[in-house]
């Protein structure tokens, strides 16, 4: 995967093992990815990856996961370059991820998944390398902060593993208590509260990376009238800088199963000018990955829907409205059975750039990429 981007993908679920008390299966993926980079050599990269998973199920309230993958990689022309800041280091302890690595061809291997789950009497206890997301937000998430998702990424609702520990806990039919701590060489301890009035969606969001900085957040999620509507709001603070990050946003159905969606997003702690882009790497929450986006404001435009049973597509536009530049994505859909579908995506930016200015914009950097992704499960 380059780039949260597949192309030209053959993905096959393969079970090796039906028993009640133990899944296996191995998920095989061979593909081709093509990128147009700006201002610099085109990458052409070809890969071959498999992912064996298995999740067993002991006597008792128990269950253990692992998933644990091998890719390989050929470049035939150019590189691929990751546009997208890395974030805080989540993993304890870790494979080296290069088995091969030259100019021509290189082999890597991850251990995402590998942990153990207690379905106790006073909630859900986690342990182990394992995902964790929340808020409500669509595109832009104050709250969502380890390890999220890129804009480019066609798979947003993958999120990498993270070494953590994770009690979930009952408080209610339609509530609930999760805390967490997440370690490695950065550790994050956080606490959720989540619960549902009626038909609005509240939550509550509190944490702490490293103890230096912290976190504290409030969503909302409901409808008013024919439109459904969400928000975040975030503030962060450490001893020398704090700042708010704010995300409204609108949905509405304009045609039988076809949503327009709408969201602003505010970043108090980033950039009014895009002359000051370079300057966001003093900042210590850009650094841990806490805050991704450069400017201080956005706007996010989808349509997202199905046309029949076999059709589901999305078109969209994050907009940056400080240096104008925009990433545009577009994806299609398309069963070929139960267990069976096809993928067209496209990911390309646009940008306007200033006359008395040099710098790049936001995402002036970023690829023009062309996928396809045929998938299927047996």
């Amino acid at each position: 995967m380059i780039n949260g981007v597949r192309s030209v993908t053959l993905l096959c679920l393969l079970p090796l093992s039906a028993l009640a008390d133990n899944e296996v299966w191995l998920d095989v993926g061979a593909g081709f990815d093509q990128q147009w980079l700006p201002e610099s050599e085109d990458a052409s990269v070809q890969h071959l990856e498999a992912r064996f998973n298995t999740i067993w199920y002991p006597q008792g309230p128990f269950e253990f996961g692992v998933q644990y993958g091998l890719e390989q990689r050929a470049f035939l022309a150019g590189s691929a370059t990751d546009t997208e800041p890395t974030t805080a280091d989540f993993r304890l302890a870790d494979l080296d991820a290069a088995l091969i690595e030259d100019d021509d061809i290189a082999l890597y291997q991850n251990l995402d998944r590998l942990y153990g789950q207690w379905y106790s009497p006073v909630g859900d206890i986690t342990l182990g390398r394992q995902a964790i997301g929340f808020g409500l937000a669509k595109r832009f998430s104050p709250v969502d902060v380890v390890q999220p998702a890129g804009l480019r990424a066609t798979e947003r609702r993958y999120r990498p593993g993270v070494d953590a520990v994770r009690w979930l806990i009952p408080a209610g039919v339609v509530s609930e208590v999760d805390l967490g701590w997440v370690f490695g060489d950065d550790e994050l301890l956080f606490a959720r509260g989540y619960s549902q009035v009626g038909a609005t969606s509240l939550e509550l969001t509190a944490l702490t990376l490293n103890r230096e900085q912290q976190l504290y957040g409030v969503g909302a999620q409901g409808s008013l009238g024919l439109f459904g509507v969400w928000q975040e709001t975030a503030w962060l603070t450490d001893d020398n800088e704090d700042g708010l990050r704010l995300t409204v946003g609108a949905d509405h159905l304009i045609w039988r199963d076809i949503y327009l969606q709408f969201e602003y997003h505010f970043n108090g702690l980033g950039a009014d000018d895009s002359d000051d882009y370079d300057g966001l790497s003093d900042s210590a929450f850009y650094r841990s990955g806490l805050v991704l986006p450069l400017a201080q404001h956005y706007a996010s435009t989808q349509v997202v829907g199905s046309l029949g049973a076999l059709y589901q597509f999305q078109l969209g536009t994050d907009y940056n409205l400080i240096d104008g530049s925009e990433l545009n994505t577009a994806s299609l859909v398309r069963s070929l059975g139960d267990n069976t579908e096809l993928t067209l995506a496209l990911s390309f930016p646009f940008e306007r750039k200033k006359v008395d200015s040099n710098n790049s914009t936001e995402f002036g950097v970023y690829p023009t990429v062309f996928s396809v992704n045929w998938s299927t499960v047996f």
